[in-house]
């Protein structure tokens, strides 16, 4: 299930990943004897705005068929973070992860509205994590995850992200471990299967101001199997080169004794003329209960393309 939007709204931005150097709940915490800390008091995250009301203007914006071209090249460069203020019982848990990606990107071979081969040349991929008992900016870890020049082709699918995609260096050298998995993250499902997402907006015919409401079919087309809530698309602003989609999400679900609730704002800029994506924003968050335990996270990633 595709719960986390975000992942598949930015099919260019990896997902965070998930450290834990200290035990979780139920095992042995080495800093049990410190003072319990009240993640209330914890820096709060910033609130999302409520899904704005349609006030529609104009006439429909209609956007071409996108049609990408092999030799199409385009730099990619994406900014993510990811926080976490966990509790259960008197332990607690912060992580804070940033990554900042700026990549060439070569389209080798394509398949109707989508890239289905790439070159990747990457100038920066970098991660910096944090994680401790409390708010901290001391890095555990701080690393560059993608080095050099590689070529990504669709992988078989099949619910690991690692096979999402088919990485390989100069010379039909495959790639596996990490690096695989952060290029099958950035560009695996876009290879194989399109970006939903964007031939959803491209598919509505909106006026600037329009607010609608997405139906169930929308919904699987960008989560697969979505959670109960309300679902919109806008379209934010437009003038005569660009037009800004908005998807807005807020859920409460629970499942098996936990009660989500998420709420997820996202836009996605597009050039009138060529319908190429030009960049994408999303804000992300989530909190989950689940008896004593609190996991309360917020997220942010920006993408923008800039095509040569």
């Amino acid at each position: 299930m595709r719960q986390v939007l975000v992942v598949v709204l930015c099919a260019c931005s990896s997902s965070p990943k998930h450290v834990d150097p200290i035990p979780l709940p139920g095992e042995e915490h080495p800093q049990d004897a410190a003072a319990p800390q009240d993640i209330s008091k914890w820096p709060a995250f910033p609130t999302l705005g409520a899904p704005p009301a349609s006030q529609p203007t104009g006439d429909p914006i209609v956007l071409p068929a996108y049609a990408p071209k092999v030799g199409d090249a385009y730099r990619q460069k994406a900014d993510s973070s990811f926080e976490e203020h966990y509790k259960s019982g008197t332990s607690t848990r912060f992580q804070r992860t940033d990554t900042h990606f700026d990549l060439d990107v070569s389209v080798i071979s394509v398949d109707a509205d989508h890239p289905k081969k790439v070159e990747v040349a990457v100038t920066t991929a970098h991660e910096t994590i944090a994680l401790a008992d409390a708010p901290t900016t001391t890095p555990r870890e701080d690393e560059d995850v993608l080095i050099g020049t590689y070529v990504v082709g669709p992988g078989p699918g099949g619910g690991f992200e690692r096979d999402e995609a088919v990485v390989t260096r100069g010379g039909g050298v495959r790639v596996e471990g990490r690096e695989q998995e952060e290029l099958a993250g950035l560009f695996g499902v876009t290879l194989r299967e399109g970006d939903s997402v964007t031939r959803l907006v491209r598919s509505k015919q909106l006026r600037l101001g329009e607010v609608v409401a997405l139906t169930d079919a929308d919904k699987h087309r960008i989560v697969g199997d979505p959670v109960e809530g309300t679902y919109s698309l806008s379209v934010a602003a437009a003038d005569a080169k660009t037009v800004t989609y908005q998807i807005d999400v807020v859920a409460t679900t629970t499942r098996d004794k936990t009660t989500t609730d998420m709420h997820m704002a996202a836009t996605i800029k597009l050039d009138r003329a060529t319908a190429r994506v030009l960049e994408l924003r999303n804000q992300l968050h989530k909190t989950e209960h689940y008896e004593d335990s609190i996991d309360d996270t917020f997220s942010t990633d920006t993408t923008i393309f800039t095509f040569h």
